[in-house]
């Protein structure tokens, strides 16, 4: 069985299914839209140095996806957030920003 911090099937990629504290606060708000297709998860850093604040930098891969880098306290990891179509990554954004907001993170990049 899963937990918090870990997530496998539907809309996630790969076996790679561990994410860090916030990734898994923004994933599992963003699975929830229909228009996510894939949700593909990358490395995690950890053993960086301490911030105070969650952070949330988004950029846009393609016509249709968004990564997103995700810095916790101590540590970071990319997600691959993908969209049906590009015109839904406007409602996409404004998601993320509802989350952050929500969670206290900082939101920053291609907004």
């Amino acid at each position: 069985m899963a937990g918090k911090t870990k997530r496998a099937g539907g809309k996630y990629a790969r076996s790679h299914s561990t994410m860090i504290p916030a990734a898994a606060i923004v994933c599992r708000a963003l699975e929830r839209i229909p228009e996510v297709t894939r949700i593909s998860l990358g490395f995690i850093t950890a053993g960086m140095r301490t911030v105070a604040t969650r952070r949330i930098k988004v950029a846009i891969a393609n016509d249709a996806a968004l990564k997103l880098s995700m810095r916790d306290h101590i540590s970071h990891q990319e997600v691959y957030i993908y969209l049906a179509s590009a015109d839904s990554k406007a409602f996409a954004i404004t998601t993320l920003k509802k989350i952050a907001i929500s969670e206290r993170m900082t939101i920053t990049g291609e907004l």
